[in-house]
């Protein structure tokens, strides 16, 4: 008896741990990577069990992992955040900032969600540009005409109206998510007049920025009035500039195009006897590829590995893309485009509405992470409300054994819902890309200055029933957007008016500290 009580082990109990051992401070690196594998809420409730816990919870690396992996996930810019110099409060509610979007939505009960900070962009030279903005002020035209928020909500890129010395490209800092600071221009470029920047992209390293932009010549008769370029730019090197690395003529109008890595794939109008036809296009290599899809023109494609991925009026199809090789001349030429047929191809699961499309989505950005395998689909009523449905696919493995001549993955439907909101004023109603925000997919849409947000829970397993979505409505103050651009994983919001202001609005805000 005594002898239990010294060691205070029996023999029935010899070898095993005590709880007291189990919890010790010896294993809070265990827990520490154990957190690893946890989403930021589950490690606010993993935290409230033990004391244990509750430290380890604590430690600046949990929430600089978790702050990493959240990035990562939704398709952010690696260098939206300062990440060495945020404090350990601020790196866990940057970690928290898209699941407290979602609650903030989901529990909005229609009250609209009013802004943390509001501010107004005002437009900055830059000196080597002075004499050509100068002259550029001299005639008709906004400096601000179209918007672009990088992924993550700390950069924006502004177009001006086409002056005579060309269209002004700016990019913006408009300060980390969740902060105050006043904008500050990073660079500035003088592209072709008529420049419609049209989709960005990481760079490999993932610290710069690819620019895809199009360019319409004012004499359309011309042999090739339509071109692509494409710009990189390294906003937090110590000199940042554009840089062009690729280029690539067109003959006919583009319908839609996304960029995927090294590739971009685009649609060319069909005229006359010349029908439609897809094109993709290595910039770095100056390789192409072409097909003609059988059924027609599609409304929106995106790359998945070797194959390309089609959204027509009622369907999804799946298209094996060429070699890609030399073009014989410097343009993207239908001379070699031959007629094909899909490899795979899915109905949409939308049967009563009047016109459905695959929206532009901001894939290229996540191309590491579960939400690069998602794509949202539309389909749209014929009513005066906000009426829709939405489907949610995800690209899911192909089960073995695999068949070589079928892709390695095929998009399934993952859930659907249905929203139907009611307009209480009259105005066009403009609709933007969906976002993924914490474990959700949000959809914006605007009517003058009234903007809402749709969010559609993503289910863990696939789902037979339709989901339950819920919306609310945002405050933007009293301004008419004629464009706006959201990053709801980190809160922020760009407008720009009709008239050609631009305001950033902050929906969440870091506490106060060294930023």
């Amino acid at each position: 008896m005594n002898l239990q009580r010294d060691t205070g082990h029996s023999a029935t109990n010899a070898g095993t741990t005590t709880p007291r051992e189990l919890f010790s401070p010896l294993n809070s690196d265990i827990f520490i990577n154990v957190m690893r594998f946890l989403q930021p809420p589950e490690i606010i409730v993993v935290r409230k069990t033990c004391k244990t816990l509750y430290s380890a919870s604590h430690r600046r690396i949990v929430w600089l992992d978790a702050l990493n992996r959240v990035m990562e996930e939704h398709g952010l810019f690696k260098p939206t955040y300062h990440l060495d110099s945020m404090t350990d409060s601020q790196l866990e509610q940057a970690a928290l900032f898209p699941w407290k979007f979602s609650f903030m939505v989901n529990t909005s009960n229609g009250v609209p969600l009013r802004p943390r900070a509001h501010r107004i962009l005002v437009n900055s030279l830059m000196n080597d540009d002075t004499e050509r903005i100068e002259q550029a002020q001299r005639e008709d035209g906004r400096d601000f005409a179209t918007i672009m928020l990088v992924p993550g909500g700390r950069f924006l890129l502004t177009t001006s109206d086409a002056y005579s010395v060309g269209s002004y490209v700016k990019l913006w800092d408009l300060g980390q998510p969740g902060t105050r600071l006043l904008p500050v221009l990073v660079a500035t470029t003088v592209l072709e007049s008529h420049c419609v920047v049209y989709a960005t992209a990481p760079t490999q390293d993932g610290l710069g920025i690819r620019i895809v932009s199009t360019f319409d010549a004012e004499n359309q008769m011309q042999a090739d009035p339509y071109k692509i370029k494409v710009h990189e730019i390294f906003p937090v090197s110590p000199s940042p500039v554009f840089r062009e690395i690729g280029a690539i003529k067109v003959r006919r109008h583009l319908t839609c195009l996304s960029i995927c890595g090294d590739r971009i794939i685009f649609t060319i109008f069909g005229i006359a006897l010349r029908p439609s036809f897809v094109v993709v296009w290595d910039f770095v290599r100056h390789l192409t590829s072409t097909f003609r899809p059988y059924f027609g023109a599609p409304t929106e494609v995106q790359i998945h590995d070797k194959y390309a991925i089609l959204g027509l009026a009622k369907s999804l199809s799946i298209w094996e893309i060429p070699p890609l090789q030399p073009p014989a001349v410097d343009d993207a030429d239908d001379a070699t485009a031959e007629e094909k047929l899909p490899i795979l191809e899915f109905l949409l699961p939308f049967v009563k509405t009047s016109s459905t499309e695959l929206p532009p989505h901001d894939l290229a950005w996540s191309s590491d992470s579960p939400n690069r395998r998602l794509l949202v689909a539309l389909g749209f009523f014929d009513t005066p409300h906000v009426s829709f449905d939405v489907g949610l696919y995800k690209m899911e493995d192909s089960p073995p054994p695999h068949n070589p001549a079928l892709p390695t993955s095929v998009p399934v439907v993952l859930t659907r819902g249905s929203f139907n909101h009611t307009l209480e004023v009259q105005g066009d109603l403009v609709r933007y890309k969906p976002h993924f925000c914490g474990n959700n997919v949000i959809l914006a849409c605007s009517v003058r200055d009234f903007v809402w947000l749709f969010m559609l829970p993503i289910p863990e397993a696939r789902e037979s029933r339709s989901s339950s979505p819920t919306s609310c409505m945002l405050k933007i103050g009293k301004c008419q957007p004629a464009q706006m651009e959201i990053a709801p994983a980190t809160g922020r919001v760009c407008t720009i008016t009709i008239d050609g202001e631009i305001r950033v609005i902050d929906y969440l805000l870091l506490d106060t500290g060294k930023v």
